[in-house]
Formats: C-alpha cells, structure tokens, sequence
C-alpha cells in the first residue's frame, strides 16, 4: 500500500508538471510576441536617442570660432587632431568630448570612436580616441576620407537631397584595420549652404545590437536572441526596419531557450505547489487528527455530520475490554499502544476512504457504507478477530463491538443505539459483537 501510495503522488507530481510546463511554454512565448513591439519601440529610441546627440553637436560645429594650429598630431581635451599643413581649423574639441561623455552612457561599453571629418582642400580628422587606423586611412584616400566614406555609404551631397533620405546612416558590420574590431559606424552629415561640409562619425562595437536586446531581457523577462538556433521562431516587425541599408533587425525565440526556462518555472511551481500542499495537510491534520493514533477526532466528525441525517449506512463503536486493568497491570505507556495498535488494525481493514474517529479514551466509532444487518455482523466480526488475533503487542487483548443501521438518523441517534448494543455486548462477556 505505502509503493502504491508514492508511486501514485510521484505521478501525481509529474502529470502536474507536464501540465504545468506546457502552459508555461505557451504562455512565454504569446508573452513574448506581445512584448516584441515594446522591444522595436526600446531600440528604436535607443537610436533616436543617439541621433538626437550627434544632431546637436551639429549647431556647435555650424558656430565653432577658428583656432590656427601647425601640421601634424595634435590633442585638445582628449580629442585627437590630425591636420596635414599649417592653418585654421574649427575649435569644438570640447563639445565633441562632452558628446563623447553623453554617447557613452547611452551605449555603454560598445562606444569606439567618435570622429569628424572636416571638409577642406585637405580634410582634418578629429578623433576620440585617436586610432591608428583612422590615420592610415587619412592618407590611404588621399586626405579625401570624407568623399571616400560618403560615396561608400551613397551620402548625399546636398541637404536637399538629404532631406528626402534616410536621416541616420549606419554601415554594415566590417573589421577596423589594426585592432581588428568588429564595428559599425553611426554617419551624419553636416551641411552648410546646402553643401555637405563635415562628417560626424561614431563607431560603435557590433554587438551593440546584441546587447540592447539583452538589456531588454532583463528588464521585461522576455527571451530575445539576435542570433538563431537550430530551432527557432523568427519575430516579424516591420517597425524594426531602421537607417539607410533596409535591414531589419533579425529577433528570434529559440526554443531550446524557451524550452529551458519552462522547465524551470514548471519545477518551481510543482515544487511551490506541492509544499503548499503539504503544509496545508499538515495543517488540517493538526486540525482533524487526534495525535496519538492519526484517528480522526471526535470534534471534526461531530461538525462534519452535524445537521446531516445518516441513512443505510452501518455505525459501529469499538471499545477495548478491560482497558483500566490493562492500565494498572502494565501501566499507561502500554495502555496508550493498545490503543494505538487497535486504532492501526482497524484502518488496515477498511478502506482508505472510510473514516475512524477516535470517540474517548478507549473507544471508536467508524462509519461505513453497509446497509443490511448481516453485512454488518460479518464486517465487526472480522474486525474483533483480527484484534483478538494480532501479535504486533507482547499482550493480548480484545474488543466488544456494537453496531447499528441507520436510517434518516443524526449521528448522535445512531452512536446512542449502537452504544446500547455495545453495553448489550460487555454485558453478555465481551469479545463480541452486537447488532441492533
């Protein structure tokens, strides 16, 4: 019985998780494409927040006073300056390293470089920081970098025609020469009467992108990934269609991923559940179960049938014979094991559904569904035998039984007859049963 018993709540347990995990999974992934337009509005304020940085740098370059410096590698609060002959140069080096400090803390450990690129008979390269590689490629087109990045990203030349286009220009991924970093350039241009006259330029690491998703994962619980697995769900959003290359910003539900974190939540809520579970049992025991023999007490059994007639059911009550001699021959120690040894060999022979109530000190009452009186005779007196013959105590003892059947009776009716043929039965010797 006690295999059947766990086994039975171990697949109770599993059942429950299965069923547990598959509303899980489904609810992760709805959760998850509802969540998807508050992810396309995240990143998209993300670059909006980036452009509306550089665009207003764009008023101190238009405004900036000169400053003539000589040719050659210069520095002016941390920014790198790279002028190929004596003359005079736009003085914002300030502002575009306050720009820096902004840009930064919207992209965090992603930032790169920030650069502009002057238009002039030889172009100035303004960086921060000043990499080698932004000097070879200086001189590698020729000081004419800015003709060379515009007609790579198809920039317009006139503000005219940059009015009609894609505002933020952002290039495909590609390797910076030297340090091998994956980056990708953020471009706008910066036009005077009509004309483009500079290039504000910032490099960010690829895997910005990647991160601004994880950002999001963390804050919205959600399970985004940029990069797909060998099963996977793409997210469609038009709204994630963003700058000049038409490219949509590929999102995916792996469900390997999904799969995992159902697992989890399945388990901990199995495992919530089932502790709730039993504290709740244990809880209502304390409530419904006399301590010593795990009966069930006489005050939850007078509640539960208060009020309620008892038809065509059998009402037994059990009292242990010559209990006191038993007390004062072996003491109270034994005396409590005879109890609780008669109260574990009832329950061993009736059914786990039918209930026995410890009634008062030496006796019980059980309930059962027998309507007719010799049922009822032979149940007892296979009840009285098995006391009479059980080994579990060094000493021997016996029960009398009286038993009745009810019909349209309260339980106390029923305990009083039955009661009177207990009495009947003490009185004719004991060890027997009567029914009336």
């Amino acid at each position: 019985m006690m295999f059947l018993k766990k086994h039975t709540l171990a697949l109770k347990l599993i059942l429950m998780n299965m069923i547990l995990f598959v509303a899980t999974f489904h609810t992760i992934m709805t959760f998850n494409e509802i969540k998807q337009k508050e992810l396309s509005f995240y990143i998209r304020s993300k670059v909006n927040l980036i452009y509306d940085e550089l665009h207003s740098f764009t008023q101190y370059y238009i405004n900036s006073e000169n400053v003539f410096i000589e040719k050659g590698i210069h520095h002016f609060n941390s920014v790198g300056i790279v002028n190929p002959e004596p003359k005079e140069i736009r003085k914002f080096s300030e502002q575009l390293n306050l720009l820096s400090i902004k840009l930064k803390d919207l992209v965090n450990d992603d930032y790169w470089t920030l650069a502009v690129i002057d238009k002039d008979h030889k172009d100035i390269l303004y960086c921060l920081p000043l990499r080698v590689a932004h000097i070879k490629d200086l001189y590698e087109y020729n000081l004419d970098l800015l003709g060379e990045i515009a007609k790579r990203n198809n920039i317009p030349k006139t503000y005219e025609e940059y009015l009609k286009s894609t505002r933020l220009k952002l290039t495909l991924p590609y390797k910076e020469k030297f340090s091998h970093e994956h980056i990708r350039s953020i471009i706008l241009p910066i036009y005077i009467k009509n004309n483009m006259s500079a290039l504000l330029i910032l490099d960010v690491k690829c895997g910005i992108l990647k991160n601004w998703v994880s950002e999001f994962n963390k804050s919205q619980w959600t399970l985004y990934s940029t990069e797909k697995d060998t099963y996977h769900k793409r997210l469609k959003d038009k709204k994630l269609k963003y700058l000049n290359n038409g490219e949509i910003l590929p999102i995916y539900l792996n469900y390997i991923d999904v799969i995992k974190f159902s697992l989890l939540i399945s388990f901990l809520m199995t495992v919530t559940l089932f502790l709730l579970y039993r504290l709740s049992s244990n809880v209502m025991n304390l409530i419904r179960l006399d301590n010593m023999t795990k009966c069930f007490r006489r005050d939850y059994g007078e509640n539960k049938f208060k009020n309620k007639l008892i038809s065509n059911k059998s009402v037994f009550i059990f009292d242990i014979d010559h209990f006191k001699k038993i007390n004062d021959t072996y003491g109270h120690d034994v005396g409590d094991q005879v109890i609780s040894a008669t109260a574990a060999i009832i329950k061993r022979n009736i059914r786990k559904s039918e209930q026995l109530y410890r009634w008062g000190g030496e006796e019980f009452v059980l309930i059962l569904n027998i309507s007719e009186p010799d049922a009822a005779l032979r149940k007892a007196e296979q009840l009285r035998k098995a006391i009479e013959a059980q080994t579990e105590l060094d000493i021997n003892f016996t029960i009398s039984i009286g038993c009745t059947i009810a019909h349209n009776m309260t339980l106390d009716e029923s305990i009083k007859v039955a009661d009177k043929a207990l009495y009947t039965a003490k009185n004719n010797g004991r060890n027997q049963v009567v029914v009336k």
